[in-house]
């Protein structure tokens, strides 16, 4: 085939995640193999996606006054539509991201954080709280279970975080936080 940019999305710490976060993990070898292809590439990971927020199809669909996640903790966020004008970036300047990584990642908060941008933007006080208590998602979806504490936990993924919003935004100036989002 004759491609002349690919631009692959990833996830996050793809490559530094622990084995048991087979969701983050299972990106990884698909990255090597595309790196060794000859393929020109770009591979784009994004942090948790604002739309998640509002899943519906996954037990949880946004309501007034109500913001719901597997965690609470501080993670990173981007919306799918900021991995979309990343990736018009990418095809754009070529020269530029031929070869690399980039995060995605717009916003670093907490999941109260992005209930008050809500709560800015609607006007109507936001509590945030989690899907299902901490136990029923361990039994229930291990691996989103691990990818939860290994965001939550690992000091490696929380470091920097203000810097690697800071250096998305160098690529997509306008990229969205919670209330642009909202």
């Amino acid at each position: 085939a004759n491609v002349q940019h690919l631009v692959f999305t990833s996830v996050l710490g793809a490559d530094v995640a622990p084995d048991n976060v087979k969701h983050v993990k299972s990106k990884l070898p698909i990255e090597k193999y595309l790196q060794s292809s000859g393929v020109p590439h770009t591979i784009l990971r994004p942090g948790v996606f604002f739309e998640n927020i509002n899943d519906a199809a996954n037990s949880n669909p946004l309501k007034k006054g109500h913001v719901k996640m597997l965690s609470k903790s501080k993670m990173l966020w981007c919306s799918t539509y900021d991995c979309g004008r990343a990736a018009a970036v990418a095809f754009q300047n070529k020269s530029k991201y031929l070869g690399k990584i980039e995060e995605v990642v717009s916003y670093a908060g907490d999941l109260a954080s992005v209930g008050a941008g809500l709560q800015e933007v609607g006007g109507v006080p936001v509590k945030a709280s989690l899907v299902l208590p901490i136990f029923l998602r361990w039994l229930f979806i291990y691996d989103l279970h691990c990818m939860c504490n290994y965001f939550e936990n690992d000091q490696g993924f929380k470091t920097g975080m203000d810097a690697r919003v800071a250096r998305f935004k160098e690529m997509v100036p306008n990229a969205m936080d919670p209330k642009d989002f909202f």
